[in-house]
């Protein structure tokens, strides 16, 4: 039981934002980041906080629609910083 009530103030503790400093709380660290693993030499990634933006491109066979994370450099921040979980 100890260990599940562990697991939940682990979950419960990281459900609320924390104050992004200089030294801790970037986006490369934020559970929120994801890299740009097609250019993984780039300091660069995307931002799932919030649903995807929906980008209207003209496509081979016309106009379509595209959902897109916003992209982000990994050493900035936002505020809406949570750490990833070590479960």
């Amino acid at each position: 039981m100890a260990n599940g009530q562990q697991l939940w103030e682990k979950v419960n503790a990281a459900s609320k934002p924390v104050k992004a400093t200089t030294s801790e709380g970037y986006c490369e660290i934020c559970k929120f980041f994801n890299p740009n693993l097609m250019a993984p030499f780039k300091p660069s990634g995307f931002c799932r906080r919030n649903p995807p933006s929906l980008l209207a491109l003209n496509g081979p066979q016309g106009p379509m629609i595209q959902g897109q994370f916003p992209p982000t450099d990994k050493k900035f921040w936002c505020g809406e910083y949570r750490p990833k979980l070590d479960l």
